[in-house]
């Protein structure tokens, strides 16, 4: 699998191969490729020539020509874009690397639109808010969205999209953020309390409380389920 580290020295960033097989002390300490940011995407091809990593730069978008059966880069990277918008979620891309990204300050009033292939505006989901890392459910049918209240606080929703129904992830006062969606339709949402930030589960109909899922004293954000909706990495 590709992850990011990110720790305080800037010369120490990367995009790492990492192995489920390894022990945390035996994984590659030798970076594929320098980052600014803490998000990295494969896109196949589809076929035998392999893919692309996708990931950010100083505020650019870049995609990375990458072979997954020898876990090589090789060539220049393409530019996707440009100016890409602060903050953990700024771009995201789906198996057949159709992509979407987000550019200019963060902290802005959006609305959440559709466009066809063509780049024709569609449709729209809800009024103008102040939106953030907003995801697509697998099945197409769902979308989680951040969206900021008349105090400040940052609140996970999630959205019906047949009906544009708008329903809270998790009521309270808590900062949160969702994170990745599984294939089965549970959220799995950063909730900030003080200094620490627990990494929670919640499915989106809203039936259930929030199941704590990891409790530590480290900040933590989930990054996203495996396909078969299994395994959570953060």
């Amino acid at each position: 699998f590709l992850y990011v580290r990110v720790p305080r020295s800037p010369s120490d960033r990367g995009v790492f191969v990492g192995s489920l097989s390894a022990s945390p002390e035996a994984q590659s300490k030798t970076p594929l490729l320098a980052v600014s940011a803490g998000r990295a995407t494969f896109v196949s091809r589809g076929d035998s020539r392999g893919g692309y990593i996708l990931y950010e730069l100083n505020g650019v978008l870049l995609a990375q020509p990458f072979d997954p059966r020898t876990l090589t880069a090789s060539g220049e990277p393409i530019r996707i874009a440009g100016g890409l918008a602060t903050g953990p979620v700024s771009y995201s891309a789906s198996a057949n690397g159709v992509l979407t990204y987000r550019t200019g300050a963060t902290r802005v009033q959006s609305s959440l639109l559709w466009f066809d292939r063509n780049g024709v505006q569609a449709g729209q989901v809800g009024d103008p808010d102040y939106y953030g890392n907003t995801m697509l459910s697998p099945d197409g049918r769902m979308a989680a969205v951040l969206r900021t209240d008349a105090s400040g606080v940052p609140k996970g929703w999630t959205i019906d999209l047949a009906r544009g129904v708008f329903s809270p992830l998790n009521p309270g006062p808590s900062s949160e953020s969702p994170r990745a969606i599984s294939p089965d339709g549970r959220v799995a949402l950063t909730v900030t309390s003080g200094a620490t930030a627990h990494i929670y589960i919640r499915h989106a109909g809203g039936a259930e409380a929030a199941e704590l899922l990891v409790k530590s004293s480290l900040v933590k954000h989930p990054n996203d389920w495996s396909a078969d909706g299994k395994y959570l990495i953060y």
